[in-house]
Order: C-alpha cells, then structure tokens, then sequence
C-alpha cells in the first residue's frame, strides 16, 4: 500500500485545485457463506483495480520523487508497509523570497546541503544542518522558514523512524505557526500530516486520528481536494491499523465518493472508478469488523452506473465526431474496463454480506473470457488465484491447486520477460501469497514434496538465479542453451510489444463500434504460446543437462527438494527445519528434513503475537535487557516451535548441524537462543541460518566444486581492525586473528587504523580464503543495500560488495554490530551485508544479530579460530566458541548468541 502525503507549499499557492486456523487434513464441504468468509481471510489480491497511489514497497529514492523540483506544487509519494509504519514525502526546496539577506541565504545552503544528504540516506548528517537551521531560525522574525525547517526535520525523523524525536519538533513547528498567525495555512495542515504520521508511529492511534481531522478540515477550507484526499488516505490507514475495520471501511467509502466528485474528465472519471478495488480490498481482507453491507452495495451500484454513464458519455463523443452513429456508439464496449469491473463486482459479491457466491463465481468467468480476448494474462492470472480460493473451500482441491498452478505459470511468464531485477521482484511479490496457498493445500493432500517445492518457489529466487548461474560455465551444453533461450525471450519480447499494441488498436475500434480482425489475436496468442512453450523446453533442457543452473527461472515443477536433498545426504549429522509463515491463516508450517524423513509439524501464531514477541526482542536488545531477553527466548522456544520439534530433535542423537531456513518475518529471530529448559539451539548444535533449502544446496555445491579444482589452494587473508580508531579491542582482536593464521601459514594483509582504507581492502580481496572485518557496520532499514562497513576514509556498501568477485569461495567473518540483520528488497528477497557477499563469492559467512560487546566478541573470535585452525568445520568451530563464551559468562545470551552462520557450515580450511 502506498501512502500519499503532501509536499508543504508556498502561502500564496495554497488555494490551487487539483483538476485532474486449519489443520492438515480434508476438510468437509462448507456453506455458501462460510465460504465467502474463509476467502476473505486468505491472500486474495482484491485490489487489482489501479489502487488510489498506493502500493507496497519501501521508500524511494528522493531523487526518484520529485525533490528537486522547487516550483512543484505537486503532491509527492512516498511507499511504506500499511500494517507497519508511515514514512512521509520527501519536503520540497523553497521558492526564494527577494530580497534575500544573509541569513537566508545561509539556510538555503543548510537546506540544500541536508537535502543532499538524504538523497545519499545518510539522515544523521542531513538532521545535523537541519538543527542548525532550526537554531539560526530560532528568535528571528522568519517564522514561515522556521516552521518549514521544524516540519523537514520531522519529516526525516519519520522516515529513520524516531517517532519520538519527531513528535517533538513538529509540535514545536505547529506552535511556531500559530504564533505567526498562519494557523489556516497549508504548511500548518502539512505540519499536522506529519504529526498525525509521527503519532501513528508512536502507536497514539487516537492522537493520531484526531491530528489527521484537523489536517483534513484544513484542506477542505483552503479548497485543496487532492490534499485533502490525501490525508483521508493517511487517516484511514490508521484505522486499519488499529484494526477498526467500520472506521477505514467508511472513510474509504469517502475517499471514493471525493474522489469520482473531482474527476471531471472521462480518464479520470474512470482511474477514480477503478479505485473501488482498493475499497474491496480494505473491507474483504477482514470481516471480523461489522460495517452497512447495504451502504456499500449501494456505493458500488452507484460507481457502477457512473462507470457506464462515463463509457456512454464516451461514445457520444465519438458519435459527435461523425465515427458512429448514436445508436452504434451506445453499444460501444472497452473489454480491458469491463473484464477489470467484473472482476471487481466479483471481490464485491464476496465482501457484502449479502453478496452472492455464484455471481461472484460467474462474474470470475466473465472477467476471464475479457481477459482471454484481450490477451492479459495477468488479468488472467488473478482471476484464477480467487477461483482458486473457491474451489478450496467447496473441498475441489485438486481443482484449486491446477488454478493456482496455471496462476503461477502466467505470472512466472510475465516475469522471465522484464529485464530488471526491480521489476520482477514486484511480480515475485506478487506471487508469494499463491505460494504459500499452494503450499498449503500440496500439504493438506499429505504431498509434502510438493509443499516444500512450492514454498521453496518463493525464497531469494533472484538470489538463487545470480548464484547458480556461476555453476554453469562447465556445462558443454550452457552456450548453445542460454543462446536459444535468449532468442526466445528476445521474439517473446517483440510479441508481447506488438499484442499490447494489438490491445490499444482493438479497444479504440471497439469502443467505436467496428469489429477488429479476430485472426490477428489469436496468430498473436498463439505465437506468444508458442514460445512460451519453447521456453520451458529450453529450460527443462538445462536443469536435466546442467544441474546446477540457474541463470534462467526453472520450470514450476523443477524437485528443489531432491536437488538438495542429494546434495545434503553426502554430508553427516544433519538436519533441516523449513519454515512456512502463513499470516493470512495465523499459521507455521515446519518441516523437519532429515537424510531418512520428511516431516510436518504446525503451531498456531497470529501476525499480532508475533509482532508483539518481536517488539519485545528488539527492546531487549535495545536496552540490554539480559532478563528480557531471556524471556524472548522462552516466548520465541514456546510460541514459534511446534512441540514435537524439540522431541524429534532429542531423537537424533548424532546430530550436529542444525539448518534453519525461515520464512518472511522469521528471518528476524535468532534461533540460536530457541530452546528447551535452558538447553539451547546455538550451544547444542552446529546451527546455520539460510534464505532458502536451494541456497543451502548451491553454497554446498559450490564449495565440493571449487576443492575438486584446486584441491589444495593457497591460504591467504584479508584482516581489518579499528578502521574508525575507537575500538580498541578490534583492533587487539585483528592482531590476533593475524598471528593466529601466520601461526599456520596463511599469506595475512593487515590493514590497521588509518590504513583501514577501503580501496586497499577492495584492491586486496580476490585472492583471499579468508577476510575477517573487526569494526563498525550500519545497518540502512529503509535502504538496506546501502547499509555500510566503515573504513577509515570512506564506507563500503553492501551493494558495493555484491559487485566483487571473490574466487576463493572466502570464508568471511564480520566481526562488527548489525550485520547479520537482513532487510527486503520485496519479493521474499532478503537485502544486507549477508546476501552481498555470497553473490560476491563467499559460501560461508559469520555476522552478528546485534551489537556486540568489545571483549566477549574478541574471545570469541579467538576461540573460533582457534577451532578452525585445528581442522574443525566452521559450523563446529562456531559452536564451540559459544560454548566457551556461554560458560565464561555466565550463560548470557548477549554474549554467546551474538554471532550467527550463514551458508555453508560443512566449510574446512
């Protein structure tokens, strides 16, 4: 969902308008209307429609928002999660007033300086000139420019998420305002948006309602109708937050009404119309809150008779124009609009309470028989995900998973033909939710295989993508292969140009009443499915004859499950925990993998409890609370584990190496501290953390690959300590890591204090097995590909590291605060220090959960090495450091639990 705020303009633009909880078993069949409910409450994309600027993402580059532009007077978008946090727009530069004296002139070049910054995320430099802006602006007559500075200031407090710090210089920037007498100004009301934003922030839903109505009320005086438009948006994402689904079902109800008000052209009659998807949405995925099912058929009566008035008013038009004579262009039609409003009409008969199962069902097939004429296969795609649902719920599984299965392929298709990474993860992201139903039901029909496959589907496919990709040089075949499918996609591309083409000259000519040559459609659909043909040939022909691909997405039904599988049962002592987090459901699914047995086991967790289990960690961490967390780890061993787990694992009494692969939110716990009466998963097991089964199998693979080459490489390291000269038992801990791999013979670069450059260690890397990092990390959680290790001069970010290239396979070690935190980049695609580097080479990694401290994390490093030295794998030598730090301190998880493994821990030097 993507939340829409306003750009704070200048005094004398203010009046400007705008103008344009199951188990795994069968389930019996169900009534019509529980029905209706039970797919409510699953993932069902409902707001196909284009939503009112609203999408989920993560905040954009401000470069990429209109920052720039100091004569806008356009609102400006800014993306955030609906059920999270809001993050506010970017504030646009002001317009100089003349004359400009010299204090002016000294804030324009504070702000501009911050505003750089910013574009850069580095928010702390850009807070500090903001501050001394604020403090310049302070006891002056410049009240309009203070009040704008305390309004910026919030604003980036908002987006790094210090809420508090926020609240208070925007009740100072609010009280500046009013002072001045511009109380019913646009810069007040933008101030109140903040506030509103901040307060949402602090969890003051109330507080934050309130603020909102005076912002909105303010608007509506000062006649800014998208402004206003704007902060209804903002007002009712809080009412979904708080869960009062009556509130955010009315005020949506508002905004679509507001909005067909100010639509006065045909376009944007209709962009308004299309909105109702997004009303759909608010009210289908949650049922629990009562609202007027009357009121709302009504709406969606109303919006539907304005929809066809908007396409009569259209063809009169056209008839005006001599095309068509009236009674032809009545009959006009546009297939795009009508398969989008059958579609929504559908989600409506499911959302009412008095809806209609199998109108809802029939206007599916209608929209279905649109989409097919028109050739959208993504419309396609999303008509069969909701029959799915359905046919779930009358017991037709089999039915189901087929739907979701052609679901996947359209969409899978969709994206193999987008060449950016940006792009496509938006399609993944899409997808996820149809995962994880199928998932879901391969599971109910006992087909575990399957379910792992599926669920598997959907973890770090880019990730996996880039990564295997590497294994594909040895195959003789890879050339002739990647070259007939990159022709493929090369012809596919040109179809699908010319079928949206196609699709533009089909509905202008329908839409005046001739008929368009139905043989050019269907040459075209057939060409496209000719080739999407070829393609899955190409690709089943790659991953039979190179089995370690991945250059290309595999086919649907590739066994990932096998794959690694085989690849694991080369090793010893192993197991492997799956987690699948079904939100929708209040639902994980774990499967417990061994070399023998593929098992399943469930626990219940709504997406409240875990929220509230992980806020009570992060304020563990943050306060360095040892008995809170302590009791995170209890709530975390109880809340998050089936049971059963813990006894099977006591079954195996060989087992060593514990795999976790966890899933969406889970990847924020530390399973090194899950436990049972005190006996602790990363004390008691060699436990390594991976994004997904097929990451696990390609960092193995490729470690067995790399040794049958060079059997006996040549051991050199890469060792930097106290870039920043302010931890000095970093650095202690780098001189010692030295002499400990000196001691064996390893070929050491030390980089030290002022020579911590970052050009030296970039420069020095190829060739290293090993690169140990003893300093400051920093974690970026709006931009994660920009989270950073300090060097001396300069930083290095992680996508600066993914660019490397590493050809030893490097064991890497980073030994500094944060830098095991993974953030998304959408999709299920994990971004951070971690993913960098195993696309840069590495396929074994330790970093940190959290900050670490200086002495205990020196001892550790020490112990580890010193295991590994004396030919201990790296998952063992890890294990055996906590132990040792575990029982020197007393058992304290801030100490031990610290660190964590990633990729492959079989790893030996």
């Amino acid at each position: 969902m993507k939340l829409s705020i306003m750009v704070p303009q200048e005094e004398g633009n203010e009046h400007q308008d705008d103008k344009k909880d199951e188990k795994i078993i069968e389930t019996p069949i169900e009534t019509p209307d529980s029905i209706k409910q039970e797919v409510l409450r699953s993932g069902i994309e409902l707001n196909v429609a284009p939503p009112m600027d609203l999408d989920i993402q993560m905040p954009l580059p401000v470069d990429k928002l209109g920052f720039d532009l100091p004569e806008s007077e356009s609102p400006v978008q800014m993306s955030i999660p609906p059920t999270q946090e809001f993050v506010a727009a970017p504030i646009a530069p002001l317009k100089p007033t003349k004359p400009r004296d010299k204090l002016l002139v000294k804030i324009d070049q504070l702000m501009d300086a911050s505003r750089n910054f910013v574009r850069e995320y580095k928010y702390e430099q850009a807070l500090k000139h903001i501050n001394d802006s604020i403090n310049l602006l302070k006891k002056t007559k410049y009240k309009s420019e203070h009040a704008r500075a305390l309004l910026y200031g919030g604003h980036i407090l908002n987006i790094i998420r210090k809420s508090d710090e926020a609240k208070a210089l925007l009740e100072e920037g609010v009280q500046v305002i009013q002072a001045a007498g511009l109380e019913t100004s646009t810069l007040c009301a933008n101030l109140k948006v903040e506030l509103g934003i901040a307060l949402q922030g602090l969890g003051k839903y109330e507080s934050a309602i309130a603020t909102f109505t005076e912002a909105g009320t303010l608007f509506q005086h000062l006649g800014s109708a998208s402004e206003y438009i704007r902060t209804l948006w903002n007002k009712g994402i809080t009412y979904y937050n708080m869960q009062d689904w009556k509130s955010a079902v009315e005020l949506y109800l508002e905004i679509a009404r507001e909005s067909a008000k100010e639509s006065m052209l045909i376009d944007s009659r209709l962009k308004s119309l299309q909105r109702i998807g997004d009303l759909i949405q608010m009210v289908g995925k949650h049922d629990e809150g009562e609202f007027d099912s009357e009121k709302y058929l009504e709406e969606i009566d109303s919006l539907k008779a304005d929809y066809q008035q908007a396409l009569a008013h259209e063809a009169r038009v056209i008839s005006k124009r001599g095309y068509l004579d009236r009674l032809e262009a009545e009959q006009a039609r546009d297939p795009a609009n009508l398969a989008l409003w059958h579609f929504n009409l559908a989600a409506a008969e499911l959302t009412a309470q008095s809806g209609n199962l199998d109108s809802a069902i029939d206007h599916y097939n209608k929209s279905v028989g649109f989409y097919t004429e028109i050739g959208d296969r993504l419309g396609l795609s999303r008509c069969y995900q909701h029959l799915a649902y359905i046919k779930e719920k009358h017991g037709a599984l089999e039915e189901a998973i087929q739907l979701l299965r052609q679901c996947i392929e359209l969409r899978e298709d969709l994206k193999e033909t987008l060449k950016t990474e940006e792009y496509r993860t938006a399609i993944q992201a899409e997808l996820i939710p149809i995962y994880d139903e199928l998932s879901f039901l391969e599971a109910k029909l006992q087909r575990f295989d399957r379910s792992l496959n599926a669920i598997e589907q959907s973890k770090s496919r880019e990730l996996i993508n880039v990564l295997a990709n590497e294994s594909l040089n040895t195959c003789p075949y890879m050339t002739e292969l990647l070259q007939q499918e990159e022709r493929a996609l090369a012809q596919l591309r040109d179809l699908e140009s010319d079928l949206f083409n196609f699709k533009m000259r089909y509905s202008e000519v329908t839409r005046r009443g001739g008929d368009y040559s139905v043989e050019e459609r269907e040459r075209l659909q057939k060409a496209i499915s000719d080739i999407h043909d070829d393609l899955q040939d190409y690709r089943r022909n790659i991953w039979s004859k190179c089995l370690d691909s991945g250059k290309v997405k595999p086919p649907v039904e590739y066994d990932i499950f096998s794959s690694a599988l085989d690849i694991l049962k080369k090793e010893k002592n192993w197991a492997t925990l799956e987690f699948i987090w079904n939100p929708k459901r209040s639902q994980i699914m774990v499967y417990l993998l061994t070399p023998a047995n593929l098992q399943l086991f469930e626990t219940e967790l709504t997406a409240q409890d875990l929220s509230e289990i992980l806020n009570k960690y992060k304020t563990a961490l943050i306060d360095q609370n040892i008995k809170l967390l302590a009791n995170a780890a209890d709530a975390f061993s109880q809340k998050i584990i089936p049971p059963e787990i813990h006894s099977e694992l006591n079954k195996f009494k060989d087992l060593q190496y514990l795999f976790i692969i966890p899933h969406k939110d889970l990847h924020s716990i530390p399973f090194e501290i899950i436990h049972t009466n005190q006996d602790y998963w990363g004390l008691k097991y060699s436990l390594v953390k991976n994004f997904s089964l097929d990451l696990s199998r390609i960092c193995i693979q490729k470690r067995k690959t790399f040794f049958e080459k060079h059997p006996k490489p040549k051991n050199a390291a890469m060792v930097v300590g106290n870039p920043t000269q302010d931890l000095t038992n970093a650095e202690l801990e780098a001189q010692q890591v030295e002499e400990m791999l000196k001691s064996r013979g390893f070929n050491v670069k030390l980089l030290l204090r002022k020579k911590s450059k970052e050009d030296t260690f970039v420069k020095n890397l190829a060739d290293k097995t090993i690169i140990h990092f003893a300093g400051h990390g920093v974690f970026i959680t709006p931009e994660p590909i920009l989270s950073h290790l300090l060097f001396t001069s300069s930083d290095l970010t992680a996508r600066e590291i993914a660019q490397l290239k590493l050809k030893k396979i490097p064991i890497v070690v980073l030994s500094a605060c944060e830098t095991g935190i993974p953030g998304y980049l959408g999709g299920n695609e994990l971004v951070g220090f971690v993913r960098s580097f195993i696309l840069a080479g590495s396929t074994t990694l330790v970093s940190t959960n959290w900050p670490v401290s200086d002495v205990s994390a020196r001892e550790l490093v020490e112990k580890f090495y010193e295991n590994l030295l004396k030919g201990a794998s790296v998952g063992i030598s890890l294990q055996k450091a906590r132990q040792f730090i575990a029982q020197k301190y007393h058992n304290q998880i801030l100490h031990w639990a610290a660190y964590t493994l990633f990729g492959d821990p079989f790893r030996k030097l």
